[in-house]
């Protein structure tokens, strides 16, 4: 509502409290992290304007703690005293299904650990921000992240260790081996 300069004030007010409740639904105990990530917010009080855009990122473990969050997330848009002042819509949603850890996983990465302690190298085990596309796999036994090791560094000259090709590829090599014996 632009007829008013006292509304850019409200509408700023009400988008960084948006943002704040949203981010305020990360259970990092339970695997479930809402971080903002570009944040954008114009407005001008001489002449009244005011635009926000928000993007969030979301980490969860499974498809019912999407869905939770997913509806958590509308209603806290829609629920708002400033409805009349303020017009959000939200784009997006899941980009990929959670890679979900099983007993199958649990499995395969004892049996990874297992060689990786053999040959001297260390593993960790962690939940990523983003995985590859081994998500969309229908099998239930999914590793992600034995690649080689990268570094990027901040001046964008990203580069791969040459190590981390033979022990990575002898680590591959070797888990197949054993999960095809």
């Amino acid at each position: 509502d632009k007829s008013d300069a006292s509304n850019v004030v409200a509408a700023s007010k009400q988008f960084n409290k948006i943002i704040s409740d949203i981010t305020s639904l990360s259970a990092p105990e339970d695997g479930i992290i809402v971080s903002s990530g570009k944040l954008l917010y114009e407005s001008n009080i001489t002449e009244p304007f005011a635009h926000g855009e928000a993007e969030i990122s979301v980490r969860y473990q499974n498809e019912s703690d999407f869905n939770s969050l997913d509806g958590r997330i509308k209603k806290i848009i829609s629920s708002r005293k400033f409805r009349k002042l303020i017009d959000c819509t939200i784009e997006g949603g899941a980009k990929r299904p959670p890679v979900e850890k099983t007993e199958e996983v649990a499995n395969v990465y004892s049996i990874l650990k297992g060689i990786a302690d053999k040959l001297d190298m260390r593993l960790l085990e962690e939940h990523r921000w983003s995985s590859a596309d081994i998500s969309f796999s229908l099998n239930n036994e999914r590793i992600d992240g034995l690649g080689p090791i990268g570094v990027k560094p901040q001046n964008g000259g990203e580069y791969i260790l040459q190590h981390s090709l033979i022990e990575r590829t002898a680590l591959l090599a070797m888990l197949l081996l054993e999960l095809n014996s």
